[in-house]
Parts: structure tokens; C-alpha cells; sequence
């Protein structure tokens, strides 16, 4: 992390270890083609297992016949600004001053993410979407590091179903300092991403894009989860 509170351990809106962060590829996928998998963390002599996910894979070309092929359609969701569905409660580590306003933000939209994670649900249920985009403003954790977790298990029953992409937003990345070898976006000056035209503060409370990078996995042919 690059700046407070993020990357403080003590006091109110602190770093949180996230534990082991793991990410499997899985080859081999056929298109329009349904799975069933789990994953397990070994556990003294044996291994305890999740319950099991199910996912589909893209329908991807549709041949028709040897001298035609037809494209098929594909529809994808698109949101952002999305925030978490539990609002922060008295048994929730109280944040730091300068982000109170920014977690009473996010208890305010805890209805809308609710709402949002009902519809894709829906989506998902009734094959209508392959695909889902988040566009930045992920989790509005803003540096409150146990706020991903709550989020991470928010989404888990459609990021689980169908493949799901994400870019930062500002509430992800943007910060104003302790970027130089911490920064994963790969910009090497301490404020990051700092554009003339701008009027970036330090939004993400310090987390300049950490937490983000580290727990989405998204296709190689960029600069990741970032430009």
C-alpha cells in the first residue's frame, strides 16, 4: 500500500492481512459449455473443501456449415460504482476522521448494492448476460482493508457463475504519495497517476490499486486490472 490509512496497522481504518491470495488458470475450456468445480485449502491431514460452483463458458463462433460461419451474439453487463451491501455497523472498526464521510457514503448505496447484486443474479439465472464489467469504484473501501472481504463474499455468487472483469477507478488507485515501489500500475512516480488535466487526491485512501491487482485476475493483453 502506499499511503495511510491503508498501509496502517493500528488505529482506526487499518490494514487488514488478507491471508493467502491464490489464482488457478483453467485451459482447455470449451465453448457453450457448462462446469462444475470447488476449490479446497488443505487442512492438517485432509483437505476441507467449498461447496461446489458451477460456470458456462462463452457460445463463441457458431458454425453453421462448412461455407458460412455465423458469429453468435454476445451480451455483456456492464456497472460500476458499485460499493457493499452491509452497511458498516457498531462491531465494525470505526474509520479513520478523513474517510467517515466516505463510509457513510457507502452504508447510504448499501441498498442500491443490493439491488444490483439481485439483478445480476436474475441475469446470470436466466442466461441473459456471458459476461460481467466493472468499470472502477469497486468496493469503496478506501483504504478499510476488511471491507474487501465483505465485498469479495458480496459478488462471490455471480463472479463465481460467469467470467467477471475489472478496471480501477479512483477510489482504487488514486493517491498523493508512497507510490514509488509500491505502485502496481507500473508509474514510477511517488503520486502515481497524476495527469495535468487532472484533480486526483487520495481517494483510494492510501491503497493505490493493491488490493484490486492482487485479487482479480483479468487477460494479459493490457496493463491489468489498470490501463
Amino acid at each position: 500500500m502506499c499511503q495511510s490509512p491503508a498501509n496502517t496497522e493500528d488505529g482506526a481504518g487499518r490494514f487488514v492481512n488478507p491471508g493467502h491470495l491464490h489464482t488457478v488458470k483453467a485451459e482447455g475450456l470449451e465453448y457453450n459449455s457448462e462446469y462444475i468445480y470447488r476449490v479446497g485449502l488443505a487442512a492438517g491431514q485432509g483437505v476441507r473443501w467449498s461447496e461446489y460452483f458451477e460456470f458456462r463458458t462463452d457460445h463463441g463462433v457458431v458454425n453453421v456449415n462448412e461455407l458460412n460461419v455465423v458469429q453468435a451474439t454476445t451480451t455483456f453487463l456492464v456497472v460500476g460504482d458499485q460499493g457493499i451491501q452491509q452497511s458498516l455497523d457498531s462491531s465494525t472498526p470505526a474509520p479513520a476522521p478523513s474517510l467517515l464521510s466516505e463510509v457513510e457514503s457507502t452504508k447510504d448505496k448499501s441498498a442500491a448494492a443490493n439491488d444490483v447484486v439481485t439483478l445480476i443474479h436474475t441475469l446470470i439465472h436466466n442466461v441473459t448476460i456471458s459476461s460481467i464489467h466493472h468499470l472502477g469504484d469497486l468496493s469503496y473501501a478506501n483504504g478499510v482493508g476488511h471491507v474487501w472481504d465483505i465485498y469479495m463474499n458480496m459478488i462471490q455468487p455471480y463472479a463465481s457463475s460467469v467470467p467477471i472483469t475489472v478496471v480501477v477507478g479512483n477510489h482504487e488507485y488514486d493517491h498523493t504519495g508512497g507510490g514509488k515501489g509500491k505502485d502496481p500500475s507500473g508509474v514510477i512516480s511517488d503520486g502515481g497517476f497524476q495527469p495535468y488535466w487532472g484533480d486526483f487526491a487520495d481517494d483510494s485512501g492510501g491503497e493505490c490499486g493493491v488490493p484490486t491487482s492482487k485479487r482479480f485476475a483479468v487477460p494479459e493483453n493490457g496493463n491489468r486490472v489498470f490501463w
